[in-house]
């Protein structure tokens, strides 16, 4: 008798119905699972350790005497006069503090922006001691920034508007806006009523003398 004869033979695909290389395949999803975490890990550890050391801009609204002497020196390179100092300042650039910027410094409101298809960097600004109005809408989540709009004294139709985006991380848009304010009206701005909606309650802004909530 032939060894042929020990074997089983299968009539038919019915016959054998096991799944085949089940096992195999969940073992290979979850190394795949585990290599992507693991690489999420990473990556956020890098990027953590980058803001931290000043290599990538913050994701939220840092005080001047906080930056990093790497985005104080990118922010003075684009947008910033001889001498001036920075006491707040907000990107929402992914890695280069160049690209955007929001910034108050002791002798201005700043808002720069670069052209990606250009390079070119605008940058405007009022000096505090311009200040005329100055209007926000915060923002009550982490996905969109607040929107701050500020005005100089001597708009007509509301040119020469500077607008800043802020991170509402720690409250630090509502920081930045009460440093504006202080640091505007300590330059001698006639700064009028301060106009704000949004995730605010009136209770807020008691401190700040002519706050007043935007008309619904």
């Amino acid at each position: 008798m032939s060894s042929d004869d020990h074997l089983p033979v299968l009539e038919s695909d019915d016959e054998f119905d096991a799944p085949r290389g089940g096992l195999g395949c969940f073992r290979i999803g979850l190394i795949g699972c585990g290599v992507l975490a693991l690489l999420c890990v990473v990556f956020l550890g890098v990027v953590g350790w980058a803001i931290e050391t000043g290599r990538l801009p913050d994701t939220a609204v840092v005080r001047g005497e906080d930056l990093s002497d790497r985005i104080r020196d990118r922010v003075a390179e684009v947008a910033l006069e001889d001498g001036e100092t920075i006491l707040g300042f907000y990107s929402s650039a992914l890695f280069d503090a160049g690209e955007d910027g929001n910034v108050l410094t002791d002798r201005r409101v700043i808002s720069y922006s670069e052209d990606p298809a250009t390079g070119d960097v605008t940058v405007e600004s009022i000096a505090l001691e311009d200040v005329g109005e100055v209007q926000v809408e915060f923002s009550d989540d982490f996905i969109t920034d607040s929107d701050l709009y500020v005005w100089p004294a001597d708009s007509v139709e509301g040119s020469g508007m500077v607008y800043l985006w802020l991170c509402n991380e720690d409250d630090g848009d509502h920081l930045f806006v009460h440093d504006l304010v202080r640091t505007a009206r300590a330059a001698g701005a006639d700064v009028g009523p301060i106009i704000f909606s949004g995730a605010v309650e009136p209770s807020d802004y008691d401190a700040v003398e002519g706050a007043v909530p935007a008309e619904e």
